[in-house]
């Protein structure tokens, strides 16, 4: 079964100022006073609630950006660069994070990322039957099988919130003459620094007794063409029951690796032609450790298992895209709060994608077997 922890800790994001020499205030502030992008696609403030944490910049990244294209820094283990962007990125530059010496030799390209042999290294408990209730709480009782996982973020990211004009203006201030989609403004949240997400992951099995499995068989004196199915119990010995439940467990930890991506990125939804939808870039690096950690459950939530803790690493040039079919001074304050905060509450969107794909996995493979009678 799933474990019964579906959650990641409220991830921190920040807008920073852009006013021209994009130094940070106490509040999170984007395009105050001077654009940040060519003529036209800059054209309001933005201005959030004080976030959580006070909001910080490092004077080095803001001096990055000033810089624009073709300036570089080594800073905090990262090597960051700035590129000119694409027309189509609807903004003057691209920043690009790399990692430094140890940084580079720990952390492993999204390319590496195998959720099938990272779930096959997640450490696996075997429970004896006779420790089974002296160990996990009376609500596990009959369960044979779990896949603990939880998602954790207690790092502060600090993200560019800007509004930008759909078409932009061209040169001579206008819109495209041709342009045969509906106006409205694009809003960018463009990460600056580093972010990590956590994944632990530990899997524990109830060892002991035989399983009694139901298998269906086809019956020789069935009529040709079409054998007579018959239904047929059929016990396991311990080690083959054992494996079985360790594989089920693996499945599900697979599935928790897999949505990773999805889940941060969110739904792509794009639709110029109408304005509307999301989409976005999200570039990740990746590690892993072994680590101990307690489990609800699992002697009343104080003892600690092994885990095996993904360390998800987030890192420019990741934005996420948002289209509104408005002119920018009927955008709402809401609504550029709204793509604020889906950003930020990523657990949301970790837990409803885990769930479902959790939800896909019974409904094709069926639950496990209960436990045993005594």
């Amino acid at each position: 079964m799933p474990g019964p922890l579906r959650r990641i800790a409220t991830v921190s994001l920040l807008a920073l100022t852009a006013t021209a020499s994009l130094m940070p205030t106490g509040r999170a502030v984007a395009a105050a006073s001077q654009p940040v992008a060519p003529r036209g696609r800059i054209i309001k403030p933005v201005q959030l609630d004080p976030a959580s944490q006070p909001a910080t910049a490092p004077a080095e990244i803001a001096g990055l950006l000033k810089a624009g294209p073709g300036a570089s820094i080594e800073w905090g283990g990262w090597a960051y660069r700035v590129e000119k962007a694409e027309p189509r990125d609807g903004v003057p530059w691209k920043l690009i994070a790399t990692p430094l010496s140890q940084l580079s030799q720990r952390l492993r390209p999204v390319t590496q990322f195998d959720s099938s042999a990272l779930s096959r290294n997640i450490p696996v408990v075997r429970v004896p039957e006779v420790l089974w209730p002296q160990w996990f709480e009376k609500d596990l009782a009959d369960v044979v099988g779990i896949h603990y996982h939880e998602f954790v973020n207690d790092e502060q990211a600090r993200l560019l919130i800007t509004l930008h004009k759909v078409p932009p203006d061209g040169r001579d201030g206008l819109p495209p003459a041709d342009y045969k989609g509906r106006g409205g403004t694009r809003i960018e949240a463009t990460l600056l620094t580093p972010m990590t997400v956590l994944l632990d992951q530990t899997i524990v099995v109830r060892s002991g007794k035989a399983a009694v499995r139901t298998v269906q068989k086809s019956d020789a004196d069935g009529a040709p063409g079409k054998p007579k199915m018959q239904t047929k119990k059929v016990e396991q010995p311990p080690e083959a029951t054992e494996d079985s439940r360790t594989l089920h467990e693996q499945g599900h930890a697979q599935l928790s690796l897999d949505i990773i991506h999805a889940a941060l990125c969110g739904p792509t939804t794009w639709n110029l032609a109408d304005c509307t939808g999301q989409r976005a870039h999200v570039v990740w690096y990746w590690d892993t450790e072994k680590t101990p950690r307690a489990w609800h459950g699992y002697h009343g939530g104080s003892g600690k298992l092994t885990a095996q803790r993904t360390r998800i690493t987030i890192v420019p040039p990741t934005r996420w895209s948002m289209l509104v079919p408005l002119p920018a001074d009927e955008v709402s304050q809401r609504q550029i709060e709204a793509f604020n905060d889906w950003i930020v509450h990523a657990d949301a969107r970790l837990n409803a994608t885990d769930l479902a794909a959790q939800e896909k996995f019974h409904a094709l493979h069926g639950a496990f077997e209960a436990a045993p009678e005594p």
